[in-house]
């Protein structure tokens, strides 16, 4: 006999496995490897003698902090018990995707209980959710945040729920501080709710810093996200520049539309534009998980456009999910104002939805299928020992940390190189020269939208506009090639960025 606890169990082993399947066919990307790189350093503290590769991104970003203990301290024993591989990584992301899906599901149970499938295989086959099975920390950012907002959806509010669910708060701005937007909203409507557990709250959210300051000093020796104000180096803010402090509206508009135009089939199949209305005509008193979701969701998009620039990277996973649970709770609106039993016409409603991402989808998973071959192989198929000999000095995409961990190099992203020429006003050949770089590794995505000036698009993000008039041209490029500076050593195919080319610089030539 089939008991719940093992129905329940084997649904959620199934779904993992579905998980772990779309994860493990997705080719490598430069963040699975960025991102492991800080784990990598953490193995090699705890292997001092181990001769494993570093990657530096102090040229690329201002700063080569180790900024955060939790996603990276996380990956490690994934790679010590099963090896440094993309296999590791992949089955590190799929638990935790899984534990995602899973919390969504605790979360809609308690809004709609009715839908709460419904919703989650929404979430499974949406292609912006795919999107996001590899090694980034939005994914342990969210899971964060799911588990704050299931706490604080707790029936009777007590003080031990309060105080976890915003002691969590510290530990999603060690993950990825930008997740924070997607639950600010909830916390101060329940705070408003709740005035009584402000104490609780507050004591909560301290303890929550001081374990993101206590995890981070004793893991990477600094302090963080906070490490500027505590004295120390202050953090890189990259390309995912805060817009309130350098844009005018011009910007904020490109901001606002780029982002619409990420979401908005997403917006019009779901059918929001025949919800609300339907609700007004209906009167319908919304219920107070409405209108906190509601409300969270507005703070979510004012914030994230003020403090934030970034689109792809965790603002789209933050996005889908603080809609979809607006979603479920207007769901639950509709069927409860038809007043049946089984909520047919909401099954209906998102059947549009479901077509047009799960075909997104299933597209990219048979584009991905044949290109992972490669990533999930290591890159086995480039001889790294002819092609990139040990204890050398790179530039290239930490893409190929896996299959370079123990070579022992020093690997410096490629964007930075702009960084070395532009503080000191030298030409592309020259910053490699001073860099004492032994050979660069650049794909077609590095010289064509990054470094050769006459062939990119021309930036007009504020963090970026300052580079549009460094590089060099696509000729002086050929020229460094045929004067023999850059000698070709190696070609191979990169799935994610394009043809990759691995040059010996000889330095000989001045």
């Amino acid at each position: 006999m089939i008991t719940p606890k093992i129905k329940a169990f084997s649904i959620w082993l199934l779904i993992f496995a579905l998980v772990w399947g779309m994860a493990y066919i997705r080719p490598i990307h430069q963040d699975d490897g960025w991102y492991a790189t800080y784990a990598f350093r953490l193995i090699q503290k705890l292997s001092p003698n181990e001769a494993m590769s570093y990657w530096s991104f102090q040229d690329a970003n201002g700063s080569d902090l180790s900024v955060g203990f939790l996603f990276s301290s996380l990956q490690v024993p994934f790679y010590l018990v099963f090896g440094i591989s993309v296999f590791s990584a992949r089955l590190f992301n799929a638990l935790v995707l899984t534990l995602l899906v899973y919390l969504f599901y605790l979360i809609v149970k308690l809004i709609t209980p009715k839908i709460r499938w419904l919703m989650v295989v929404l979430l499974l086959v949406n292609q912006v959710f795919y999107y996001h099975f590899y090694n980034r920390p939005e994914i342990l950012g969210m899971v964060l945040v799911l588990l704050s907002i299931y706490l604080l959806f707790t029936p009777i509010p007590d003080k031990r729920s309060t105080f976890i669910a915003f002691l969590i708060w510290g530990l999603i701005l060690d993950a990825h501080p930008i997740a924070i937007f997607s639950i600010l909203g909830l916390g101060l409507w329940y705070l408003f709710m709740y005035r009584h557990q402000i104490p609780w709250a507050l004591i909560g959210g301290g303890a929550g810093i001081g374990i993101c300051l206590t995890g981070n000093y004793l893991v990477n020796a600094n302090f963080g996200l906070f490490n500027g104000i505590m004295g120390g180096e202050g953090i890189g803010v990259g390309d995912h520049y805060i817009p309130i402090l350098t844009s005018d509206l011009v910007d904020f508009v490109r901001i606002f539309k780029t982002r619409f135009q990420n979401f908005q089939f997403i917006f019009l199949l779901s059918g929001i534009w025949i919800i609300i209305p339907f609700l007004a005509w209906k009167r319908r008193q919304l219920n107070l998980y409405t209108k906190a979701i509601g409300f969270n969701f507005l703070v979510f998009f004012l914030l994230s456009t003020l403090f934030t620039e970034a689109t792809g990277n965790g603002w789209a996973l933050y996005n889908l999910m603080v809609f979809f649970m607006l979603l479920a709770a207007l769901l639950n609106e509709v069927h409860q104002s038809l007043y049946i039993d089984h909520p047919k016409l909401v099954f209906l409603l998102m059947i549009p939805l479901f077509l047009f991402t799960s075909a997104a989808t299933i597209r990219r998973l048979f584009y991905n299928y044949p290109k992972s071959a490669i990533s999930r192989n290591n890159f086995s198929a480039v001889d790294w020992n002819a092609c990139l000999p040990n204890g050398t000095k790179v530039l290239m995409r930490p893409t190929f940390s896996f299959a370079t961990v123990y070579k022992h190099l020093w690997a410096d992203y490629p964007f930075g190189i702009l960084n070395v020429m532009r503080d000191n006003n030298i030409s592309f050949k020259d910053a490699i020269l001073l860099r004492n770089y032994d050979y660069l590794v650049l794909d077609e995505r590095n010289l064509n939208v990054e470094l050769l000036k006459d062939i990119r698009p021309r930036w007009t993000q504020p963090y970026y506009r300052d580079y549009n008039d460094l590089g060099l041209s696509k000729a002086d490029f050929q020229k460094l090639i045929s004067v023999g500076f850059l000698q070709i050593t190696c070609r191979f195919n990169e799935p994610m960025h394009g043809n990759t080319i691995i040059f010996k610089v000889n330095k000989s030539i001045r």
